[in-house]
């Protein structure tokens, strides 16, 4: 196929060998995302229905296909990805009536899937990649999986399979995504890619808005009781639904799930096509900061208003916070006040909270002391599976014991606590593969030496990992896992030239 091209940057003489990324234009962008979008969406509803009226072994039918598609078109795969990180659980809940226990586990690990499926496809290209960089950084997060894995089959034997497969797909997705993002960037522009993601957000928004105007009628639309009681089946005997007015009442309370604010009214926590409110809150929260690196800032009020309706503090403080920062950036443009202002931050941030939590018995507080009591006691790690929600009955007597005692016994509610809980010095390899994907931020460097919008994500990406300390959910695909995809895209563009496409390549 011929294409009209132009490129935005002449190509540096001492990376000859490299090839130039592609962009498309943002008219035919939002063509390509929105026809993919539509086969990524049906190819997922088939998985669903192969899956539940079949058997739970169709899953692989659908990984294939997906593989297939990886290995030959990298940026509709990643259109195709992104459909099921965001709409599965949706899609899942509206045929979970009549569906069994065993064929929604299949299910519900199939986001992971997907995602280990699309950066193992890709990981073949970044093995034979001719770029320096993307190599080392690859290397990295390939080092730290092989760790994650370790401790994985450590807690497999200690603890037992099934939590520890749980546990390693928290640890371990972050990692996937970079890999993901970094073999993306070789390839396709920032712009695209962000582009790609936000169309994918935008149904959900719908979705959303549909939701928060009548909860009852949605909820029972998606048949949301059938979904969450299959979720909680074998967990939560006590936490069975009979009706769409008890989903609701599990998804309201204080807002911002506070005790500072238990004097306030209530209030509806939605879920979104994630049927999950801090997943949801987060993907809303960095599609903020997307708009904001494209430079339209005129549609952030509007997500804006959707995250703070979520009233979910980890989520907001993300945003705000990296704002600020940036704002501080723009004005000073001065690299070592804006690693100052942020290690100084970070440092208040994690001592008041732990400190503010504990005197209030804030469970995500004493759920970090609690991992880095469990690291201190043994320091090589009690192995994936060991702690966290997954292996902790955590009730309400459970936790009144550990607010008396200013402590949890094991990590949890906290990404920071449970992993130096289950992984212990391990932990270092997960933290130093995203620690040197930070310093490829490219903060004040030629071609561009003011601010680019685009250092908002590196920014975002050290405020999602400081975040962890407080929130479980924090290192999930929907949040970390995010900011890492779209900083390791950045960081494969890097100074490389880029060529815009008025049609496909082809």
């Amino acid at each position: 196929m011929t294409y009209v091209s132009r490129s935005f940057a002449a190509a540096p003489a001492r990376l000859p060998t490299i090839q130039p990324y592609h962009e498309l234009s943002v008219p035919t962008a939002i063509v390509h995302a929105l026809a993919w979008q539509a086969i990524g969406v049906f190819g997922l509803i088939c998985h669903i229905v192969l899956v539940k009226e079949v058997s739970p072994a169709c899953i692989v039918v659908c990984m294939a296909g997906l593989a297939w598609l990886a290995s030959n078109k990298p940026l509709p795969a990643f259109v195709v990805f992104l459909q099921i990180v965001l709409y599965q659980n949706v899609l899942v809940s509206i045929f979970s009536p009549g569906m069994s226990h065993n064929s929604y586990v299949a299910l519900s690990g199939s986001s992971f899937i997907s995602a280990v499926v699309v950066a193992g496809a890709f990981s073949v290209d970044l093995l034979r990649s001719n770029d320096a960089q993307i190599k080392r950084l690859s290397q990295y997060a390939f080092a730290a999986i092989a760790v994650a894995a370790a401790y994985m089959a450590i807690g497999a034997a200690v603890q037992g399979p099934v939590g520890a497969i749980i546990s390693f797909r928290s640890v371990s997705a972050m990692l996937f995504s970079l890999l993901i993002g970094l073999r993306l960037g070789s390839s396709w522009g920032y712009r695209t890619a962000a582009t790609c993601f936000l169309l994918a957000v935008f149904v959900g928004l719908i979705m959303s808005a549909l939701e928060i105007a009548d909860p009852a009628w949605y909820l029972d639309l998606v048949n949301a009781r059938d979904f969450f009681n299959l979720k909680n089946e074998g967990l939560l005997a006590d936490r069975y639904l009979y009706d769409v007015h008890s989903v609701i009442e599990t998804q309201t309370g204080v807002w911002f799930n506070s005790p500072l604010l238990s004097g306030g009214e209530d209030s509806f926590r939605f879920g979104g096509p994630n049927m999950h409110s801090i997943s949801y809150a987060y993907v809303l929260s960095i599609s903020e900061l997307v708009l904001m690196s494209l430079g339209r800032f005129e549609l952030v009020p509007v997500l804006l208003a959707f995250s703070i309706s979520a009233g979910v503090k980890g989520a907001t403080v993300l945003f705000a916070i990296t704002t600020a920062l940036y704002i501080l950036w723009c004005l000073t443009r001065s690299k070592p006040l804006l690693i100052t202002a942020t290690l100084g931050f970070s440092a208040f941030y994690v001592i008041y909270g732990v400190r503010t939590g504990i005197e209030i018995g804030d469970f995500h507080a004493l759920g970090f002391m609690g991992g880095v009591y469990g690291f201190l006691s043994n320091p090589l790690g009690h192995g994936l599976g060991a702690g966290g929600n997954l292996g902790t009955t955590v009730s309400k007597a459970y936790w009144e014991k550990m607010q008396h005692a200013g402590s949890a016994d094991v990590g949890l509610e906290s990404a920071v606590g449970v992993m130096l809980y289950q992984m212990g010095v391990g932990s270092v390899a997960i933290f130093a593969a995203l620690v040197r994907l930070l310093q490829k931020a490219p903060f004040g460097t030629a071609p561009r030496p003011g601010a680019a919008l685009t250092d908002l994500m590196f920014i975002g990406l050290w405020i999602g990992l400081v975040n962890g300390v407080f929130q479980e959910e924090a290192y999930s695909p929907y949040a970390v896992g995010l900011l890492v995809l779209f900083c390791a895209i950045l960081a494969a563009n890097g100074r490389r030239p880029a060529i815009l496409n008025e049609r496909l390549p082809g």
